[in-house]
C-alpha cells in the first residue's frame, strides 16, 4: 500500500521516467521481451495511466512490453471492510475500461488469504476472459489456497509463484496446459525457507518458467541471470531447464514463441552474447553480468556492456 500511495502521487513523466530506467537495466542484463502488469493504482483513472504509461514506454524502449491488467491486486485501504464494492468495481469498470482502451492482453489476480477468495478471483478472471483479456494468476505463494486449481480450471496463461501448491493442483495444469511462473527472487528476499519445489513441478508434468518478479515490496531486482542461478541453486533445477525457463517457456506464458524464446530461422533475431567460459557459469558465477552484448530485432542495442540505442527514438544506433 506504500507503493501505491507513491504511485497515485506519482505524475506520469516521473512514472514513465522510472519505468524506462528499469528497463535500461534489464536491457544490459540481457532481457529483450518483459511482461508488465498494473495494480499499484487500484482506482480506475490511475490502473489505466499505468498501462497508458507501460504502452508508451514499449513504443520509446527496444525491449517489447507485454502488458497485464492487476487491478485485483489487493482490496485498497478506502473500501475498508467493502471488498465487494472492490471486486465489483474491477469487473464492471476497471476491465469493460482496459479492454475498450486494448490497453492489455492479460488480466491478472493476486488469488490468496489476505487477498481474494478462489471465488472472487474466479469472477475477476471471467469477466476479464469474456472483455478479450486472456486469465492468469498469482497462485499459491503464502498458502495453498487452491489458486492452481484455479488456473487449470481457467486455462491461465500461467499461474505465478505456486510455493504452497498441491501436487493435485500442478497435475490439474499440467492437464490443461498452464505453464508455472517460478519467481525465486520473492522467495529470496522475503527470506522464505519454502521454495517452489521445481523439481516436483517438472515431474508433474508442468512446464516452467522463471521471471524476476521485479516489483518494489518483494522482489526489487532486473537480474534475469540471477533468477536462473537462484532456480539452479535454490529450486533444484538443471542449468539447462533454468535457461529454458527464462527463454521458451518464458515465451509460451505470454503467447509470444512463434516469435522469440528460440534462436531459429524466422523468429526474431534476439540475441546475447556472454563473457563466460560456457553456460554452466551462469549459476555457478551469480551476482555478475555476463552479457556483453545485446541484439534486438537484428540490431545491436548494447555493445561492450553499453547501451548504444537511440533514446529518443528506441532504435538502435548506428
Amino acid at each position: 500500500m506504500s507503493t501505491v500511495r507513491s504511485t497515485r502521487a506519482a505524475a506520469n513523466e516521473d512514472l514513465l521516467d522510472a519505468v524506462l530506467q528499469r528497463m535500461d537495466r534489464m536491457l544490459l542484463e540481457g532481457i529483450t521481451t518483459c511482461e508488465a502488469k498494473s495494480g499499484y493504482g487500484l482506482t480506475l483513472s490511475d490502473e489505466l495511466r499505468l498501462l497508458q504509461v507501460l504502452e508508451r514506454a514499449g513504443r520509446l524502449h527496444p525491449i517489447d512490453v507485454v502488458a497485464t491488467f492487476l487491478g485485483a491486486h489487493t482490496v485498497p485501504a478506502e473500501y475498508g471492510d467493502r471488498r465487494e464494492a472492490y471486486v465489483q468495481m474491477v469487473i464492471d469498470e476497471m476491465i469493460p475500461a482496459v479492454a475498450s482502451q486494448k490497453l492489455a492482453e492479460f488480466c491478472d489476480v493476486f488469488c490468496e488469504q489476505g487477498a481474494f477468495s478462489v471465488e472472487e478471483s474466479r469472477r475477476v478472471l471471467k469477466a476479464g476472459a469474456a472483455a478479450g483479456l486472456a486469465p492468469r494468476m498469482h497462485a499459491d505463494q503464502l498458502t495453498s489456497c487452491g489458486g492452481a486449481e484455479l488456473a487449470a480450471e481457467m486455462r491461465a496463461a500461467s499461474a505465478d509463484h505456486l510455493e504452497h501448491a498441491t501436487d493435485e493442483g500442478l497435475r490439474r495444469m499440467a492437464g490443461a496446459g498452464v505453464g508455472a511462473v517460478l519467481l525465486p527472487g520473492a522467495s529470496f528476499c522475503m527470506r522464505e525457507t519454502h521454495w517452489t519445489n521445481a523439481r516436483k513441478v517438472i515431474e508433474l508434468g508442468v512446464a516452467p518458467a522463471i521471471a524476476t518478479d521485479l516489483n518494489p515490496g518483494t522482489s526489487n531486482t532486473e537480474s534475469m541471470q540471477l533468477m536462473i542461478a537462484l532456480a539452479c541453486l535454490n529450486m533444484d533445477m538443471s542449468v539447462e531447464e533454468a535457461i529454458v525457463g527464462a527463454t521458451l517457456n518464458a515465451a509460451v506464458t505470454i503467447r509470444r514463441n512463434e516469435t522469440v524464446g528460440v534462436l531459429q530461422v524466422g523468429r526474431a533475431a534476439d540475441l546475447l552474447v556472454m563473457d563466460v567460459p560456457n553456460y554452466l557459469h551462469l549459476a555457478y558465477r551469480p551476482g555478475v553480468n555476463h552479457v556483453n552484448t545485446v541484439i534486438k530485432n537484428g540490431s545491436v542495442v548494447v555493445r561492450d556492456r553499453l547501451l548504444i540505442y537511440d533514446q529518443e527514438a528506441g532504435q538502435a544506433s548506428s
